[in-house]
């Protein structure tokens, strides 16, 4: 693992990331995840976990957003914000990657990974695959 550890950690700087080390008392010291997605010619960031099923953009979240991610990138401290969406995140206790006959159809499940689908997406889906050709899905 420390071999595979320092692999990513090279790849990380080498795409301009910078990883800063900091003490903290207790966890909850630590800082609310904040993401922060380059598109061109505009910047998606996210970083909001309220649990609700109500998308309407609230005020007081968005400038939490954008404050935890002027931190990483202070850049973004005066950007325009263009737009505010509020995305749902349907989640489980655990995601759901099952299959089951339903007749003659093979239904294979793949769903409730709330914020963390990006990070889930490709051992969710060669689980997916394996159950959809028959295939136990890996350890």
């Amino acid at each position: 693992m420390p071999v595979y550890l320092a692999y990513l950690l090279e790849r990380f700087r080498d795409a301009g990331g910078e990883v800063r080390v900091a003490p903290v008392g207790s966890l909850d010291e630590a800082p609310t995840w904040a993401s922060i997605f380059p598109h061109g010619d505009h910047v998606v960031l996210g970083g909001g976990q309220r649990r609700s099923d109500d998308t309407t953009p609230d005020p007081a979240e968005e400038a939490d957003v954008i404050a935890r991610c002027a931190a990483i990138e202070p850049s973004l401290a005066g950007a325009e914000v263009l737009e505010h969406r509020v995305g749902l995140r349907p989640g489980r206790a655990a995601p759901r990657v099952a299959a089951e006959w339903r007749g003659d159809a093979l239904v294979v499940h793949n769903y409730g990974h709330a914020g963390n689908g990006v990070m889930l997406s490709w051992g969710c889906a060669r689980d997916a695959a394996a159950l959809a050709l028959g295939a136990a899905p890996a350890a």
